[in-house]
């Protein structure tokens, strides 16, 4: 690994910028040199000085920059991907940022489940038009969960909705055994889709997961709640249309979609079986950021893999 101790540190998003004082407070003298330039205003004289870039948008690949250590903002490394090649070539690294969103992320799945089951939805139309009306809640404490995605977030959520649920399986490209479930599967098997109550997608954007959950895997469920909040790419619009349409799908709760912001004009918008939030489930917080960082520049500065290093290959 060429970059042993990170020197020179390029932070491009003003919502870092407290990072510079965050690593003099916290490394002191091991803290390396830092640059704040804003993304627009970045000059090739930048990207040639540093070694190091933390940001939201990778502002050059490695074979046009010095940049050596790439962390990345977010958990999600999408905008990397074009710049994989780079990668391969060079001994560039990426980093990403975990920090507390698995947990976020699983409790905005359990709160929108739940206001689903209770019918909290149902009692806001009825409280419009002054009707005193009583529902029949759905039972909230044995729910089949299937979850497709069984990295950190799945994990996450299984484990936040673990009270509500007699059991809780996992999905994913290899069906390895993840803990946290109580059986894994392969995607491809449709295994633990029919007779779910709750399918949680919370997959990774990369070539091998656009549109994997297809009309296959929508007509194997069998009136399911449908939470994604992986990535919208990972989910075709037209099976889960249909899906809603023929049943499959009782409820969909959207909170990423394959563009972003969501037109004005799209379907899910005004579908009585969607709920539309905008990508606010894991908003990244300072404290995450800084948190992961320093934990990634302490490993590189005794020549250690960071602990958030991305296989780009995977795309995790």
């Amino acid at each position: 690994m060429a970059l042993a101790v990170p020197q020179r540190v390029l932070i491009t998003e003003s919502a870092v910028r407290e990072l510079q004082a965050i690593l003099r407070d916290e490394l002191k003298g091991e803290a390396p040199e830092t640059r704040f330039v804003p993304f627009k205003e970045l000059t090739e004289a930048d990207l040639r000085w540093a070694d190091s870039w933390v940001g939201f948008r990778p502002p050059a690949g490695p074979l046009r920059s010095g940049i050596r250590w790439y962390h990345a903002a977010t958990d999600g490394v999408d905008a990397f991907h074009v710049f994989g090649d780079e990668f391969a070539q060079t001994d560039a690294i990426l980093t990403n940022t975990v920090g507390s969103m698995p947990r976020r992320i699983a409790q905005y799945v359990l709160g929108h489940v739940l206001a689903h089951g209770l019918k909290v939805r149902e009692y806001l139309r009825l409280q419009e038009h002054s009707r005193w009306q009583k529902l029949e809640a759905l039972p909230l404490d044995a729910m089949k969960v299937t979850v497709i995605g069984t990295g950190h977030i799945g994990q996450a959520i299984a484990r936040v909705l673990r009270p509500f649920s007699s059991e809780i399986r996992g999905l994913s490209a290899s069906g390895q055994r993840k803990r946290g479930f109580d059986d894994t599967a392969s995607l491809a098997s449709r295994k633990y889709l029919e007779d779910a109550d709750v399918v949680v997608a919370v997959l990774p954007h990369t070539p091998e997961s656009e549109r994997v959950i297809d009309h296959a895997i929508v007509e194997a469920m069998h009136g399911a709640v449908f939470v994604n909040v992986g990535r919208g790419t990972t989910v075709d619009p037209d099976a889960l249309r249909e899906g809603l349409s023929q049943g499959n799908i009782e409820t969909a709760i959207l909170d990423v979609f394959e563009t972003e912001p969501l037109p004005a004009g799209d379907w899910r918008w005004a579908h009585p079986k969607v709920t539309v939030t905008p990508h606010v489930s894991g908003v990244t917080l300072l404290d995450d950021i800084t948190g992961d960082f320093i934990a990634n520049y302490r490993a590189l500065y005794v020549e250690q893999t960071p602990p958030n290093r991305i296989d780009l290959r995977r795309g995790y």
